[in-house]
This record gives structure tokens, sequence and C-alpha cells, in this order.
């Protein structure tokens, strides 16, 4: 038996997997542009990633009353300007193909749990060849909720069968905490992400600097030891 055998490691996506910020913000600001409006910063833009992308084209529409459009539209262009070139300046978090194909290797389950929406989630993990080490993929639209309901943790638990004894959601933000508390399993703050407060304020069994270091800490934080 490996030793992971038994556990099923459920990662959030943007700010946790990738860093997709600055082609969130090429769609962001190619909308804006569309609209007469002036771009926003990439942090600005940064800020607003995690609840789903029609609350950052609320958000976005607040942060530029000006625009002449309803959210509707606006999500509906947004949407075809991202899921066209999604990648174009994402990157992978330091270490973390390495640590999927160990994770892998030591028999844990591995999925992904995001607030993104399901073709722009897809359209990322296939151009960045991560989609092989996921057997199970809920985005944002899957569902009639998103995070942080933890009707969403629970789904996953339903596809992989009920086979894992052990669950662990590892996640960059706030509302990755949330989703953890409420489906009333570990959560493992990557402190790199997307994140609005300092990481110890974030409720977290265990707070990570380096994807390197997950594979050590895993039994522990997963309640294998």
């Amino acid at each position: 038996m490996k030793a992971l055998d038994s556990c099923l490691v459920i990662f959030d996506l943007d700010g946790t997997l990738i860093d997709s910020a600055g082609d969130i913000c090429m769609a962001v600001n190619g909308l804006l542009a569309e609209l007469d409006c002036p771009p926003l910063s990439l942090e600005d833009v940064r800020g607003f990633v995690g609840e789903g992308a029609r609350r950052l084209v609320e958000k976005l529409l607040v942060a530029r009353p000006e625009a002449r459009t309803d959210v509707d539209s606006a999500l509906a262009r947004f949407l075809h300007l991202y899921e066209t070139t999604p990648t174009s300046h994402t990157t992978l978090y330091p270490d973390l193909r390495q640590t999927l194909e160990e994770l892998i290797v030591s028999g844990a389950t591995l999925a992904v749990c995001t607030n993104k929406p399901g073709t722009a989630t897809r359209n990322v993990l296939r151009d960045l060849d991560l989609a092989r080490y996921f057997e199970i993929v809920i985005a944002g639209d899957t569902l009639p909720v998103r995070k942080p309901d933890p009707g969403m943790i629970d789904a996953v638990i339903a596809l992989n069968g009920h086979k894992a004894n052990h669950v662990v959601l590892v996640g960059d933000s706030e509302i990755d905490a949330a989703t953890a508390i409420a489906a009333e399993i570990p959560f493992i703050l990557m402190t790199f992400g997307y994140r609005h407060k300092p990481a110890e304020e974030i409720p977290a069994s265990y707070r990570l600097d380096h994807f390197k270091d997950l594979i050590a800490l895993l039994p522990v934080g997963a309640g294998l030891s």
C-alpha cells in the first residue's frame, strides 16, 4: 500500500496552482478598452479574483462606473476574451509539477475545485499540461453553488466514490479557508497566492510558502499520522 492511498487532495486553481492574474488582467482591460474605459492595474485585478467570473465583472464595473454595459453583456465579452488566450502570461508556481507527480506516485487522488468557469478551467489545464494529474475537476459552473459552499467539496468526494478516508483542501485565500471550515476538512494555505489578509490571519491547519514542502506535510496534514 502506498503512503497516500487513502488521501484525496483537493486543490484550488488560481493563486494556488497557477499565477493567472496576468491573463485575467489582459481580458479585463481588453473589455474596458472596448467600453472606452481606462485600464485597471494588475494589482486591482488580482484583488477581484477568487469568487468566480461574474463576481469579478461586477467588481470591475463598480471600479469603472462610467462603463455603459450590464453585467451579463460584460461577462459574456470578458469570458470570450479570456477563454481565447487564457495562458499566454500564466505560469505554474515553483515545484508544482514535481509535487503533483510525487503525490500521484505516493498514491494520492488529486482534484481541482475552482470558482473559475468550466471552459476556462479546462482550457487552462489543457494548455499548461496539468489535466493529466487530476481525476476530478469541479468548476464554478459545474454546480448551482460555488465556494465557500461546502457542496463543491461534497461533489468532489462523491465523484471519488467515497474511496478516500482522508480529504484535505489546498488553497490560497480566505474563500478556500471558509470552504474547508464549512466542509469540516483540513486546510493547507499556500501563502503566495491571492489572499487579501496576512497569512497568519487566515484560518488554516497549516501554512506553506513552497510546494516542495507539501509532500512531507501531507501525511500529517491529512490526518494520516
